[in-house]
């Protein structure tokens, strides 16, 4: 699917529904014009296509990016989340802000004293001598 498919999907999507509904009364005024009533001729029209929503939820699926689209959607729902109670954003603001900067503290400190190499030639070769 490409990028002009993921923004223009209500279109496809509308496209569709009217596509299948195309498909429902051509197999409708077929059995109508086998000799059924339009109710009993919709009625075994649906039964013959299946449950219309699952096929176009299975052909949704196949146009969609999963991981996208949930991560749209969870991104707006915390956002709208955030705006209706703006202590709770504050809160949520400055403990993410915390957090971040103190694992950035740490992991300077642990990269600068035991991550990065000895400022030594040939510094893997230094031992440690102690005397008990």
């Amino acid at each position: 699917m490409s990028l002009m498919q993921f923004f223009a999907r209500r279109t496809i999507f509308r496209d569709l529904d009217g596509e299948m509904q195309q498909h429902l009364d051509e197999k409708t005024e077929a059995l109508i014009a086998d000799g059924m009533t339009r109710e009993e001729a919709e009625r075994a029209a649906r039964r013959e296509f299946g449950n219309v929503t699952l096929v176009q939820q299975s052909a949704r699926e196949a146009w969609m990016w999963p991981l996208a689209e949930s991560l749209w959607a969870d991104t707006k729902f915390g956002v709208r989340q955030l705006c209706r109670n703006y202590g709770f954003a504050l809160t949520t603001i400055l403990t993410l802000a915390l957090g971040i900067g103190a694992t950035t503290a740490i992991f300077s400190l642990v990269n600068a004293v035991l991550l990065r190499p000895l400022p030594f030639p040939q510094s893997e070769q230094l031992m440690w001598l102690a005397q008990q």
